[in-house]
């Protein structure tokens, strides 16, 4: 049986390759679709596509689970040819609101490189589940500290560059600057000594809302980042300058019309000169 050849292998090497760099462009505002949807599903479909496009393929896919659990995600990996592991740079874990509250695992951080993944440099995390009570959001807090500092510190993920963390409404009472400020707190010793010969610290960015965890090197300077994003959507945590922005606008908007400010509605202008037959 033949088969027609794409009409993308037949173009020149050097314009393939700018279809690539187009097509393979990750955008993290929008949602993880899923790997039949994603990048990955072009490079996987004909041995050159492989070759040529696997590693950006890889980089601008998401790989979308909902085990976070040691055991059950180096289970999964198992499945997962070595020369595909190492290439995985981005993970987004789905986790029950009620099992994070209550599952003891959720203060063990993601040992997501000790399972595997080891060039892994972005995780998102997701919660789903049903909305908490305030005296939760508080608990959900204290887990939160907890995973971070060992995900980032003390699990081996090495290469890990971003943590954003979507809360999808269900504890919107909390902001990323409760979430800076308890940390801050609560690793005053943590911060104090060293942590396998390295001092790490904090240093905040109010503007675009995020913070980041510091590592600081034998001279001083900064040896490695993390970033921490938080927010109601993917959306929100990316662009969170422009997105206050906009809420800004549309607060100053709905007050202007409240108390009969700013510009006259369109159809109030356009109504005494309505033709009337």
């Amino acid at each position: 049986m033949s088969y027609d050849r794409s009409n993308l292998l037949f173009l020149p090497a050097e314009l393939r390759l700018e279809v690539y760099s187009y097509y393979f462009t990750h955008d993290p505002t929008l949602p993880t679709p899923p790997l039949p949807n994603s990048p990955l599903a072009l490079s996987l479909t004909c041995k050159q596509l492989y070759h040529e496009t696997h590693e950006q393929a890889f980089a601008a896919t998401t790989f979308r689970t909902r085990a976070w659990h040691f055991v059950d995600v180096e289970r999964r990996l198992r499945r997962v040819r070595p020369s595909y592991r190492r290439n995985i740079t981005r993970i987004e874990v789905i986790a029950d609101l009620t099992e994070f509250l209550w599952d003891s695992q959720s203060l063990r951080g993601f040992w997501f490189a000790d399972a595997g993944l080891k060039g892994l440099e972005e995780i998102y995390i997701r919660f789903s589940g049903r909305h908490v009570s305030d005296l939760r959001e508080g608990m959900v807090l204290s887990n939160l500290e907890v995973l971070l500092w060992k995900t980032v510190v003390l699990c081996g993920n090495v290469k890990l560059k971003k943590v954003r963390i979507v809360h999808d409404g269900l504890f919107g009472g909390l902001d990323i600057w409760e979430i800076y400020g308890r940390i801050q707190q609560s690793w005053q010793v943590k911060l104090s000594q060293e942590v396998g010969g390295h001092k790490w610290s904090f240093v905040e960015d109010k503007e675009e809302g995020r913070f980041r965890l510091v590592r600081e090197g034998k001279d001083g300077e900064a040896e490695r980042q993390v970033v921490v994003l938080y927010g109601n959507d993917a959306r929100d945590a990316e662009m969170y300058r422009e997105v206050q922005k906009e809420l800004n606008e549309v607060i100053d908007d709905v007050m202007q019309h409240a108390t009969g400010e700013g510009p006259q509605p369109f159809s109030t202008i356009c109504e005494p000169w309505t033709l009337i037959p």
